[in-house]
């Protein structure tokens, strides 16, 4: 729709009215630019209801409307869970309820009770990515108990916390739900599915009949070069595949490999002009993440003359296709 400018919709009235009214005076440019306000207001009103008729340009609330008829609801943020070791002078009785505490001040409650000799099962209080935490990390004790080092719990695993699903991400699911009105099954739709489980998941393609007659696999990654996903983000895939695959077919969901690639190119000196071909190519290489094309010499020659046309590609020569399971990151850039 072309909604005119302000400008124009107040000229608009002036002439009108001045034409019918024969008079010009500070009057009727006031009144020109009441009605004019008020017209432009209406115009915007219509394309705003414009926009929400479709899940690409509507609003976050009205997305959360079209989410719902096509049950592509937002994915939540989930709390981060794993297990803990506790030191102890000798075997204690841990109950749940347990409450620890990182340095930065995030809090971590035990779920189960159980002896001290054995990992204790644990979750981050409030969802979010922030919740992760590596093995090896030391928690401590807000409240101590006898035989307990309170400033001494060890994070064996604590993973799968993540974020509100981007709203982006989410948008993209809710148009793909618009546009196939049903998922019954085919290929796309385990992808789809898959990319439905968690926020972290940025791609996913799936592979049927395979590695048996009856089985589909379901390739998946984070949108980024490292692609690896924790194994608590894995299991939740798996479950979530579960509960979506049709009666008969048995699916697998597994962390798509990221296969570097290297390039050699030449007439680039400058240091920061490196960095910044370097990020176009990576960024380029991320954008085809989960697709089964070629990754081929003029994409990525395209990527580069978007910062200069001053070089040369020396490798690779041949287009470069992503084996089953993998996935094209970049490896390292050679300078000539």
């Amino acid at each position: 729709m072309n909604k005119p400018s302000l400008k124009q919709l107040i000229d608009r009235a002036k002439t009108t009215m001045v034409s019918r009214l024969g008079v010009d005076n500070p009057a009727i440019d006031a009144l020109a630019a009441a009605i004019g306000g008020g017209n432009y207001g209406n115009y915007a009103y219509q394309d705003y209801l414009f926009k929400q008729m479709h899940p690409e340009t509507a609003n976050e609330d009205f997305l959360y409307l079209w989410a719902e008829r096509f049950n592509t609801p937002r994915i939540a943020p989930l709390q981060a869970s794993g297990f803990v070791k506790f030191e102890t002078a000798f075997s204690v009785n841990l109950p749940a309820g347990i409450v620890l505490q990182t340095t930065n001040g995030n809090k971590y409650t035990t779920t189960d009770s159980g002896l001290s000799d054995n990992p204790i099962a644990c979750r981050c209080d409030l969802p979010g990515v922030a919740g992760n935490l590596s093995a090896g990390v030391k928690l401590a004790m807000l409240t101590a108990l006898p035989g307990v080092s309170p400033s001494n719990i060890v994070v064996i695993s604590m993973g799968g916390g993540s974020d509100a699903e981007d709203i982006e991400h989410w948008r993209g699911r809710v148009v793909t739900g618009f546009n196939e009105k049903y998922m019954v099954g085919r290929r796309e739709d385990y992808a789809f599915w898959a990319m439905s489980a968690h926020p972290s998941v940025g791609f996913a393609y799936a592979q049927d009949n395979y590695p048996g007659i009856g089985q589909v696999t379901v390739y998946f990654g984070a949108k980024s070069r490292d692609v690896s996903l924790d194994l608590d983000t894995i299991d939740l895939v798996q479950s979530y595949l579960d509960s979506k695959r049709l009666a008969g077919c048995h699916v697998h969901a597994v962390n798509a490999s990221p296969t570097p690639i290297d390039i050699i190119l030449s007439g680039i000196n400058d240091v920061y002009m490196r960095e910044r071909v370097k990020s176009a190519i990576d960024a380029m290489l991320i954008a085809k993440l989960g697709s089964r094309e070629a990754v081929t010499p003029s994409e990525i020659m395209l990527a580069v003359t978007s910062i200069t046309t001053s070089f040369g590609l020396i490798a690779p020569t041949t287009p470069i296709v992503p084996g089953q399971g993998n996935v094209i990151v970049l490896g390292d850039i050679l300078w000539q």
